[in-house]
């Protein structure tokens, strides 16, 4: 009676165990892009998880270059890119393949910006660097904003806003592709 209680939990362990080894990250080397859409290389089915991107440096040594989540194949929740460093560049929020929510991108010596997006359209654009704050607000295609408590006159609210389109156009085409 033993033994065939042993042999049960033998082949249930077995069959748990592929299990663990398939929930693993995937590498920009075992997916695709077809259409816009992530699938496996093996399966040709569209993704659900996490993809690690792997770059290399000026000197040959290989490193995490960017982290994406996608569900059924397209971008989902949170999304990294990164410098040789391991520090973090940019951190975005989609959902269902678009950029939706607030997405990070950190330029260093206290320089860091905000972009605030839903359903792909950038609605608000936020910076801190040191003690001064801009923000500028997105509106149907009127811009306008702020650096600290000084309202910003239409054409530099515009030449801001055109900058960070520019930015929000890179993320989707760009940053957060391989």
């Amino acid at each position: 009676m033993m033994k065939k209680i042993l042999r049960i939990f033998l082949i249930l362990g077995f069959m748990f165990f592929p299990l663990c080894v398939h929930a693993e990250d995937l590498t920009n080397s075992d997916v695709k892009l077809v259409n816009g859409i992530c699938v496996s290389i093996n399966t040709n089915q569209p993704v659900t998880g996490i993809v690690a991107i792997y770059g290399t440096d000026k000197y040959g040594h290989s490193y995490l270059t960017k982290k994406i989540e996608y569900f059924n194949g397209l971008k989902n929740y949170k999304c990294y890119t990164y410098l040789p460093t391991g520090e973090v560049v940019w951190e975005a929020l989609f959902l269902k393949g678009k950029l939706d929510g607030q997405t990070i991108h950190y330029l260093g010596q206290d320089f860091t910006e905000y972009y605030n997006f839903t359903n792909n359209t950038l609605e608000g654009y936020g910076y801190e660097f040191g003690n001064v704050n801009g923000v500028l607000m997105v509106n149907d295609g009127h811009s306008y904003g702020w650096i600290n408590d000084k309202k910003l006159s239409s054409a530099e609210a515009q030449r801001m806003a055109n900058q960070a389109l520019e930015n929000a156009q890179a993320l989707q085409n760009k940053i957060f592709s391989f």
